[in-house]
């Protein structure tokens, strides 16, 4: 597998998980500041920064320049998950995040590694 190729494998994940990041921001301020989830959901969102800094640092490593944001089309479907899906309470929102765990982060990681 070429460096390039690895680079572009490598930074379609990175956008995943910079599009985690955001989801869980939005997570984080829909959240009562009491909610039990915070923590929980502080921490996943911490995993998924230093996983992206992993991701960039190894793209770096192979010449490459990492991606800084999950890009348009993930602007995209955060913006019409907002848009036509809006949790409004605790459990709507565990049901999204595991929604976009199994979608964006599973699927998506399986599809690149093909």
């Amino acid at each position: 597998m070429s460096n390039e190729h690895q680079v572009d494998t490598l930074n379609k994940l990175l956008q995943g998980q910079h599009m985690g990041v955001d989801a869980y921001e939005s997570y984080l301020k829909k959240l009562p500041a009491s909610s039990p989830l915070k923590e929980p959901f502080i921490t996943i969102q911490s995993d998924l920064r230093d996983h992206a800094n992993l991701l960039s640092t190894r793209i770096l490593e192979l010449g490459g320049t990492p991606k800084k944001s999950e890009g348009l089309v993930g602007k995209m479907e955060l913006f019409m998950s907002e848009l036509f899906d809006r949790p409004h309470d605790e459990k709507e929102i565990v049901k999204h995040a595991i929604k976009g765990e199994n979608i964006y982060g599973n699927k998506m990681t399986e599809k690149n590694r093909r």
